[in-house]
């Protein structure tokens, strides 16, 4: 197959786009697009409907994964000690990820589609909208915005299982980075920021870490952006004191769906 030159890679008519729309369309699984800027109601139907291919793969390949860290970790236990430093700290590493492969998850769209709702309520056009994710995990939000309601995105992950899919979908995931790293905000200023099931005692167990975490999210989100978050117990490892503190102002606190899971917005109204 010829190489098609980087220039006409994204043209719309271009013929390698017009062969790839008919093979999807013969194969029963047509582009879905969602034009953000018409103001339709975006359900949690249509949701998953657009999100299904991408959230298929992300499960498929986590499983995979999961698989292949079992497999290693126990034929690791079955041979001799380390015998040396180095083969030590090969083994500890080895471990390490294959404990964070184990416990790493996809989120699901009950998650992620409150967010995408909020936002365009709140944006209406959001073409061209700068995001930033917290602990994206394989990214599923950040590809929803990207591709379906033309966002900028970014985001960063503590792990690097998803890195081979963020990378290929193009959604610029710093890998193996800690949310609470202050040099983040070198990426600037951002019309929104979210997490999900990040700020919680689950993931963290640190309420000084998600001090820190919020303090970046109050640095990287410009004067009158938004920063959303969902959790999955029933409060924060930070209160509505500590973001106000931070220059937010709290617009929701709520209760999300039964259990106990919450869901946030703050507005940023001072830096």
């Amino acid at each position: 197959m010829a190489k098609i030159p980087k220039s006409a890679r994204r043209k719309p008519g271009g013929e390698h786009v017009r062969k790839h729309h008919a093979y999807r369309e013969r194969t029963g699984k047509p582009k879905a697009t969602l034009s953000s800027s018409r103001g339709g109601p975006l359900t949690f139907e249509r949701y998953l409907e657009l999100m299904k291919d991408y959230s298929d793969r992300a499960f498929n390949d986590i499983g995979f994964r999961k698989q292949i860290a079992a497999q290693n970790f126990s034929a690791m236990n079955g041979v001799q000690s380390p015998k040396n430093e180095g083969q030590r700290m090969r083994a500890a590493s080895s471990r390490d990820r294959a404990v964070q492969i184990s416990k790493a998850t996809v989120s699901p769209e009950s998650t992620t589609y409150p967010i995408a709702k909020e936002i365009i309520k709140d944006f209406r056009r959001t073409k061209g909208l700068k995001v930033f994710g917290y602990g994206v995990g394989y990214g599923q939000l950040l590809f929803f915005l990207k591709n379906f309601m033309g966002a900028k995105t970014k985001g960063v992950d503590l792990g690097e299982f998803s890195k081979e899919m963020t990378k290929r979908k193009g959604l610029s995931v710093t890998h193996n980075k800690d949310a609470a790293d202050p040099r983040l905000r070198k990426k600037g200023k951002f019309d929104v920021t979210y997490s999900v099931y990040l700020l919680e005692p689950g993931p963290l167990r640190d309420e000084e870490k998600a001090h820190r975490i919020l303090d970046n999210m109050a640095e990287m989100t410009k004067k009158g952006g938004k920063s959303y978050h969902v959790t999955l117990s029933s409060e924060p490892m930070f209160s509505k004191a500590d973001a106000i503190k931070r220059g937010f102002r709290v617009e929701e606190w709520r209760n999300l769906y039964s259990g106990g899971s919450k869901f946030i917005k703050l507005t940023k109204v001072r830096d």
